[in-house]
């Protein structure tokens, strides 16, 4: 037995225990009053019928009840034999309804009706109804005893029944807690456990995709990292070894130079992903002139392209020329963004392909985008593109420059996304909220 169902046990017992005993208790007090008012009751009719009867001068018939009739000090028994049990009672000191204990400690309960022709006073004794009570007392307590009984197995049902899918659950944290992501939780509980079940579902799922590509990340982080260290191993060797003249001496050091640069710039990146990634707040946010910052970039971006066979345009809203833009924001962070936009998109486009860097309204916000016309995103990795551990088979580097724009941009507040197909080009964009810039006549 498992240890929620123990408790469940436990908990189920004792609030039973609990009501019963608390109905038991009612039942007591509230049947007792209940009996007790009906044999007042009773003795009520008996005396208006031993009335009539005497009034009218009928025969007087009292079954399981005596009953006098008081007049001054004169006391009258209806029945023989009556009176041998109540010497001593003052009858005539009894209310209307009221109790009393003859000379053999018999207790009786009464009810006295006075009319014209005396106080007639119908009695019984007070035993009778105690034995009746007796009775339903036994029943109850027999009740109480079965529903105990009862409870012990609806107890162990519901409580195995309950705990059953929450003892899955637990067994699939823990295989997934051991990297186990396949588990399938099927529970079918129509409740909130159901909806626990599919979180944590989906949560193996994520983590699964997470693991993946937190593995190829530090496969690719080894591949970029153990490339240059080769290559500086292997020129160093050969200065050291003095196999190579004095020319190629200098050669062999820009190399070095130039893979020692690589690497620095490679950790650079992910010490900035940190810092990014842990909130810290190391942004200065202030306005600046949207369209100024987008035309230097595109001078700078200029030259290069030209000398790669490639068109690169620049195609600004008219209405937004004429506008004093101003957007809240990092201008060296958005700056980096932009960079890392344009540069996939030079990196993919083809010969004599066209790059375009927009600026237009969207909505009640900014739209700044870069289109290229290379071969596009697969459906099934667009999503995956702006994670952090995820290289494309196809692309150079470690591929974390996404991963920088996309906590850049998140940081700012701005939307952001890519639209790609097949063979159709890419265009990577964000999005300026309104409550992030200020527009107004130059």
């Amino acid at each position: 037995m498992d240890r929620i169902t123990k408790k469940l046990l436990r908990y189920f017992f004792l609030i039973t225990i609990i009501v019963i005993s608390i109905c038991l208790f009612l039942s007591t007090i509230l049947l007792s009053k209940l009996y007790l008012s009906q044999q007042y009751k009773q003795l009520e009719e008996t005396s208006y019928e031993i009335y009539d009867s005497y009034k009218n001068n009928r025969n007087i018939e009292v079954l399981n009840v005596s009953a006098v009739l008081v007049k001054g000090n004169s006391v009258m028994s209806f029945g023989p034999g009556k009176m041998m049990n109540l010497r001593m009672i003052d009858f005539n000191e009894l209310k209307e309804k009221d109790e009393f204990i003859n000379h053999q400690g018999q207790k009786f309960i009464s009810y006295k009706y006075s009319s014209e022709i005396g106080d007639i006073v119908v009695f019984k004794n007070y035993q009778d109804s105690n034995a009746f009570m007796k009775v339903v007392y036994i029943v109850l307590s027999i009740v109480f005893i079965f529903s105990i009984i009862l409870t012990i197995p609806m107890a162990l049902y519901l409580g195995n029944k309950f705990t059953r899918p929450i003892i899955s659950i637990q067994k699939a944290s823990e295989d997934i807690a051991g990297e186990n992501f396949d588990v399938k939780l099927a529970i079918d509980t129509r409740d909130e456990i159901e909806d626990l079940a599919e979180s944590i579902n989906l949560m193996a799922n994520q983590l699964k995709h997470k693991y993946k590509l937190q593995r190829d990340f530090i496969a690719n982080v080894s591949h970029d990292f153990k490339t240059p260290l080769s290559i500086i191993r292997n020129y160093s060797e050969a200065i050291k070894d003095g196999i190579v003249e004095e020319k190629q001496c200098k050669v062999f050091s820009e190399e070095i130079i130039d893979e020692v640069d690589r690497l620095n710039n490679l950790v650079s990146q992910i010490m900035q992903l940190s810092k990014l990634k842990d909130n810290k707040n190391i942004m200065e946010i202030k306005f600046f002139n949207l369209i100024d910052f987008v035309e230097e970039a595109y001078n700078k971006f200029s030259m290069l392209v030209k000398s790669m066979n490639i068109k690169f345009n620049l195609i600004i809203e008219e209405d937004l020329k004429k506008k004093n833009l101003l957007i809240n924001g990092d201008g060296d962070y958005l700056y980096r963004v932009l960079y890392n936009f344009i540069d996939n998109a030079i990196k993919y486009s083809p010969k004599g392909g066209i790059v375009k860097l927009k600026v237009g309204s969207y909505d009640d916000g900014i739209k700044v985008s870069i289109k290229d016309e290379g071969q596009g995103i697969s459906n099934e990795i667009v999503e995956d593109i702006w994670d952090r551990y995820y290289k494309h088979n196809s692309s150079g580097g470690m591929g974390l420059g996404l991963a920088i724009s996309k906590e850049i941009l998140i940081k700012h507040g701005f939307l952001y996304g890519v639209e790609s197909e097949d063979g159709q080009g890419t265009e990577f964009y964000f999005i300026v909220p309104k409550n992030k810039f200020s527009i107004s006549n130059q």
